[in-house]
């Protein structure tokens, strides 16, 4: 379960009624002993931004229709680069899921297709970017403020090129400008 948390004189406290609510369900009571990692949460206006930029990518670029703000963050991310780790996958993942797409495709005939593929596309190799995550826990805001730039660039460049990155931020409602002052 998670919980936001204030710091005060004694300690913590619940500020939240939803977050005391969870507490409720979870039958925690005075004295209760729990366990608890703490950290510091993302700046809620950088999250936000990640957010709304996720929504302005849903509602306007081709590809984004279908899929909730944080699903296009990470489908920026896996096109451009940004934010991801490169990884290599081998031969066998790759087949398992050509094999189903032939399969669902084009039936009996993608089925003898793959048949005489397969051989060929055992030994292949291939790079792939795997998004990492933009928690907190993973990344500072300095980290963070970079990936929204890039991605920012990124939607520029292929989406949008009559715009600039700082136009593009500018469309969530944030002054890309406060990217660089929110701590």
């Amino acid at each position: 379960m998670r919980l936001q948390l204030t710091v005060c004189e004694k300690g913590f406290r619940i500020d939240d009624e939803i977050d005391r609510e969870k507490c409720r369900r979870a039958r925690f009571t005075r004295n209760s002993i729990v366990e608890a990692t703490i950290q510091t949460p993302r700046n809620p206006r950088l999250h936000r931004l990640a957010h709304r930029f996720g929504q302005l990518c849903c509602q306007h670029l081709p590809g984004f229709e279908a899929l909730d703000a944080h699903q296009a963050i990470k489908k920026l991310q896996r096109d451009s680069g940004v934010g991801c780790e490169l990884s290599r996958i081998k031969g066998p993942a790759i087949l398992n899921a050509i094999d189903r797409a032939m399969v669902e495709q084009f039936g009996l005939a993608g089925e003898n297709l793959m048949d005489q593929l397969e051989p060929l596309l055992k030994s292949v190799e291939v790079d792939a970017n795997i998004p990492i995550s933009l928690s907190y826990s993973n990344i500072d805001n300095d980290e963070f403020r970079t990936i929204a730039r890039g991605l920012a660039h990124y939607v520029s460049e292929t989406y949008w090129p009559e715009l600039s990155p700082d136009e593009v931020l500018s469309l969530t409602g944030i002054d890309p400008s406060d990217l660089f002052y929110i701590s």
